[in-house]
């Protein structure tokens, strides 16, 4: 079994030189719309994406992450912005810090409750 981004897997795919099974995200990408998704295939709360976020340091005066998150927030509704960013794979989406925080939480969440049903040990 093989795991990697779309933008790597679609030509072989869509070359017919792989066969895609699922797309582990909670929906299809845009780059292959035919191949389903697990939870479409019946596999339940087993979604695993990819995202990025950007850090400050935590003493890092609000008024400067306010105005840093207003120009990414802006940079991300450039047509460019979005295009590049589709064209990875990915689909360009912008949160408050507070947004960011209730999602990071939420994968946490879910990935160890994830890890509970599989029996997932660290050591």
């Amino acid at each position: 079994m093989m795991f990697a981004s779309p933008v790597s897997l679609a030509p072989p795919i869509k070359a017919d030189r792989l066969r895609g099974l699922a797309q582990m995200g909670a929906k299809r990408s845009h780059l292959l719309p035919d191949l389903p998704t697990l939870g479409e295939m019946g596999v339940r709360n087993a979604e695993i994406s990819g995202w990025y976020g950007l850090y400050a340091p935590a003493k890092t005066p609000r008024e400067v992450t306010d105005v840093f998150l207003a120009e990414v927030l802006k940079a991300l509704r450039e047509p460019e912005v979005q295009e590049r960013i589709r064209n990875l794979g990915g689909e360009p989406v912008g949160m408050t810090g507070a947004e960011f925080a209730k999602y990071l939480n939420a994968d946490i969440e879910r990935y160890s409750q994830l890890g509970k049903r599989i029996n997932l040990k660290l050591d």
